[in-house]
């Protein structure tokens, strides 16, 4: 009888760098605000943000997940989804962390995706800290 022939292709696998970091530092203020991503070719797998009021008085802000959305002073003041509820408080001379894990890609010739942080109202010196802690890998 006839015989079948099989043939097996190994593909090459490249590793895949996974890197445990500190994603974003800054401080907020009325002025200022955070908007940070992964780099083109980069995914961030954002495990915990930290938000400390370093004023005595409570102080709002938004965190929203962009798609590419245009910013106005390094803010997205619309547009995006958000990440906490819209005109989130946090009491003064108190830490908030935001615990959820949040996936942000940035793919070569695609639309990156970014984490914006920003104060909706009056927030003067010393303003807001802000720490956003995760993994990076490549896509």
């Amino acid at each position: 009888g006839a015989q079948q022939q099989t043939t097996t292709t190994n593909r090459e696998r490249k590793p895949m760098a996974l890197v445990i970091r500190n994603l974003g530092t800054g401080t907020l203020t009325n002025t200022t605000a955070q908007t940070t991503g992964p780099l083109p070719g980069k995914s961030w797998l954002i495990e915990n943000i930290i938000l400390t009021n370093r004023d005595s008085a409570p102080r709002t802000m938004d965190l929203k997940l962009m798609n590419g959305a245009a910013l106005t002073n390094g803010y997205a003041t619309s547009g995006g989804s958000y990440i906490a509820a819209p005109g989130m408080t946090v009491p003064g001379l108190t830490t908030v962390v935001i615990n959820d894990q949040i996936t942000l890609q940035n793919p070569n010739g695609g639309t990156a995706q970014t984490l914006s942080i920003g104060v909706t109202g009056t927030a003067a010196s010393p303003g807001i800290d802000v720490v956003v802690n995760g993994l990076e890998r490549d896509l």
